[in-house]
């Protein structure tokens, strides 16, 4: 179906001729080579655009006689006067240029740096009184592998920009292959790069533009070519980068004389400063841009031609190529115009006017767009949705026959974490006291704004089941949040950590490493309300307790994978009783990512009580828990990932008798293994207590002390160096002390440790070395990597 209306579009292109369409090809006069993205402007206005790569353009027209001004830097500009819209593509021919006059003479050292200096002192005085525009804007993304085209997305859009409040774009018509939906197609232009701007976003880093104020802080400049332009001279200067580690461009800007203006930029990120972060190998772009006046003040964009590859590899999997090509054209400027302040109501840039979309599906009423090459056109009619990105980009390597490449399969091995069908995913665990945790867990929606969930666990040490049952449910739009329910009859751990997942203690325990923690039997009711705050980015949850609690006097096992020699330590009593709390979490932030693979800005606070008169509880204490985790940009800021300063506060209070279950911790590393937020230097066991307060914190120098000693290769394979400290104590009291009956972890003093990693060892590992400073030892361990 799609192909027969890909030849609707085309059969109607031309019935749209006789209503004003220009088509045609611009060739060089003597060689009779197409001209990639020469200019075509209507004489007197703001609009035109640019060739295709075989020197192909399509404009649209509406008043005849029309002027058309045709240019291309290093060739003569024509005019074409036509009376009516041709009956058939015409063939523009333009005359190279050939300079006999000497250039100006610029009385300085550096005869490139003084005319960047003109450049930006006349930007300056322009720029100054640039206060908005709006562009008819058009996009096309190209992507492909190795051997053929793989997808094409476009759009016609309205975009806008505002000197202080930035950018938005409204989509008004969208077309791609087969392949893709339409929320697929991220053809847009409002995040196109002006290189006239001071700094120019490129993937994350913020690259120091060649007509900023200060690029002479950062850049060398030399005039390599001279080249003419309707009967102007035009400088060819070369960018030459003197930062060592600030982003910056290679490549050359294209300037006019007397008007001082970049007319073009033709510039590729410098490879000597700009670092992909793992999984990508390598990233290739080059960036070509044109300018001009349009006969008035401004100098702005007329295209944006992106252009490159991606290399993607992870340990065990090759991925092919990825190349890409962007293409922008923007065209019919309105200058310092009142913008609708309806779209700056919402934060979002990009919007879409789908009744518009709805309607003109195929850019069957807007044709001023940059012309389809022959493969374009081909790709249009051959794409169907059987041509899947999983198929284009499919892996190779040792672990690429564990990666499903077909969309559309459904697996039905069980996965860790994953899905055995729809709703249901596997329980999988291990500990000295159960030996093998395995079931199910069961949660999805049964009817609009309800959830039933629940598990089945078979324990088979002591060959008895774990399990749980519940509900929630959102009251509707008139009440705001969660409800919920649940019943459960569970082993629970008695200091809860927020860094060891419970599979990871398992598969460390099943390995033939001590178990980390400590178990006890409850049986519970609780009730809850959760409500979410999107405006302040945080969540309030309150839940009832109602719970039993008994100690778990069964068998200590000793068996590990590997047959060690090892006695894994007894199982404590806890206080047992009726714990009747309410508890309150207040968020702000995200949800907490364990191991300080990303750096996060969040603080989380809980409270929960207890009392006799409250329930009949037989617990009487006030716990509150603070956790607080900030990321400070530091040095580097330009960077796509700067220089960063991490810390964490990890706190604990109470009031009360806290029952030996309920302790709080400082977590120690775990068989050697050492995350973010744990006292690496601290082996096996916690620090437990009924107050404790916890400080850890890591400045992430990244591939920086590598490139200062110009070991590049360190930072191509995205290897830095961390320093990090870890610095707290627990409070336990005397009763308390006397009442554990087993070999717990205490000190009556802080800990200090410092230490350094060597952070992306096999993209995914750091190595960390610490120094206790209270208490003199080294260690050694192993953690995830430190990511952004």
């Amino acid at each position: 179906m799609k192909k027969w209306l890909f030849l609707l579009l085309i059969m109607n292109v031309f019935a749209i001729a006789q209503q004003g369409l220009i088509k045609g090809t611009v060739i060089d006069e003597k060689s009779g080579e197409p001209l990639s993205a020469a200019n075509l402007q209507i004489s007197g206005t703001y609009h035109g655009t640019i060739t295709n790569e075989y020197g192909e353009f399509i404009l649209e027209n509406e008043n005849y006689p029309v002027t058309l001004e045709i240019s291309f830097i290093g060739y003569a500009k024509k005019r074409l006067t036509l009376k009516k819209p041709p009956e058939k593509p015409i063939s523009i021919l333009l005359k190279p240029v050939i300079l006999e006059t000497e250039a100006i003479v610029v009385t300085a050292e550096n005869p490139a740096v003084a005319i960047m200096r003109k450049v930006i002192e006349n930007k300056l005085k322009w720029r100054d009184s640039l206060q908005t525009y709006k562009v008819d804007a058009y996009a096309r993304v190209v992507l492909a592998n190795d051997s053929a085209i793989i997808s094409i997305s476009e759009s016609v859009s309205d975009a806008y920009w505002d000197k202080e409040r930035g950018p938005r774009e409204v989509i008004k018509s969208k077309r791609q292959t087969e392949n893709l939906k339409q929320n697929q197609n991220f053809a847009f232009s409002s995040f196109t790069a002006n290189f006239y701007d001071d700094d120019i976003d490129i993937m994350g880093y913020k690259v120091v533009g060649p007509t900023n104020p200060d690029a002479f802080d950062y850049y060398d400049f030399k005039l390599v070519d001279r080249k003419g332009f309707d009967g102007d001279t035009v400088f060819v200067i070369q960018l030459i980068p003197t930062a060592k580690l600030n982003p910056t461009f290679t490549g050359t800007v294209s300037v006019l004389d007397k008007v001082f203006a970049l007319l073009a930029v033709d510039v590729t990120p410098n490879a000597e400063n700009i670092f992909m972060p793992m999984p990508i190998d390598e990233w290739n772009v080059a960036y070509k841009q044109q300018y001009s006046n349009f006969g008035k003040s401004f100098w702005l964009p007329v295209d944006m031609r992106a252009s490159g590859d991606i290399k993607i590899s992870l340990p065990g999997l090759e991925f092919p190529r990825i190349k890409y090509s962007r293409s922008v054209r923007l065209t019919d400027y309105q200058v310092n115009v009142p913008l609708p302040d309806s779209l700056y109501k919402k934060e979002r840039v990009i919007n879409e006017d789908s009744l518009a979309i709805a309607e003109d599906s195929l850019f069957n009423r807007r044709l001023t767009i940059i012309p389809l090459t022959k493969e374009e056109e081909v790709a249009y009619l051959d794409i169907d949705s059987t041509d899947t990105f999983e198929k284009a980009f499919k892996p190779t390597g040792f672990l690429a026959g564990f990666v499903e490449t077909e969309s559309d399969e459904k697996s039905s091995e069980v996965t860790l974490g994953g899905q055995i069908f729809d709703g249901v995913s596997p329980v999988l665990g291990y500990n000295r006291i159960e030996q093998g945790r395995l079931g199910i867990n069961y949660e999805r929606p049964v009817v609009d704004n309800f959830i039933l969930r629940g598990s089945a666990v078979y324990k088979t040490a002591p060959h008895n089941w774990d399990w749980s049952y519940g509900i929630s449910f959102k009251p509707g739009k008139f009440i705001p949040g969660r409800f919920s329910v649940d019943f459960m009859q569970q082993t629970a751990t008695t200091y809860g950590s927020i860094n060891y997942p419970d599979l990871l203690i398992s598969f460390g325990t099943l390995f033939g490493a001590k178990d980390y923690n400590d178990y006890y039997s409850k049986k519970a009711l609780n009730i809850g309300y959760d409500v979410r705050f999107k405006t302040l980015n945080s969540k309030l949850k309150t839940t009832l307790h109602l719970e039993k609690h008994q100690s778990l006097n069964t068998k200590v096992h000793n068996y590990n994978l590997f047959g060690y020699d090892l006695t894994q330590r007894a199982n404590p009593m806890i206080d047992t009783g009726e714990m009747r709390t309410l508890e309150v979490n207040l968020q702000w932030g995200g949800d907490y990512v364990p191991f300080g693979v990303v750096g996060q800005q969040r603080a989380e606070l809980n409270v929960e009580y207890s009392n006799p008169d409250f329930l009949n509880s037989d617990f009487d204490f006030t716990q509150c828990k603070f956790n607080i985790g900030w990321n400070f940009r530091t040095f580097l800021q330009r960077r796509m990932l700067p220089n960063t300063f991490d810390i964490q506060l990890a706190a604990g209070l109470s009031t009360g008798e806290i029952p030996l279950q309920k302790m709080g911790s400082l977590d120690a590393n775990y068989n050697g293994f050492s995350p973010f937020g744990v006292f690496r230097t601290l082996r096996d066991l916690p620090y437990i207590g009924e107050d404790y307060l916890g400080i850890f914190w890591e400045h992430n120098f990244r591939s920086v002390p590598f490139e200062l000693i110009g070991l590049r290769w360190f930072a191509e394979k995205n290897i830095g160096l961390i320093v990090f400290g870890g610095h707290g104590r627990t409070w336990l009291s005397d009763d308390n002390a006397q009442k554990l009956n087993y070999k717990y972890r205490y000190n009556n003093n802080f800990h200090h440790e410092l230490g350094v990693s060597v952070n992306g060892l096999l993209k995914f590992f750091r190595v960390d070395v610490g120094w206790r400073l209270d208490n003199p030892a080294t260690y050694v361990g192993v953690s995830m990597l430190r990511w952004f």
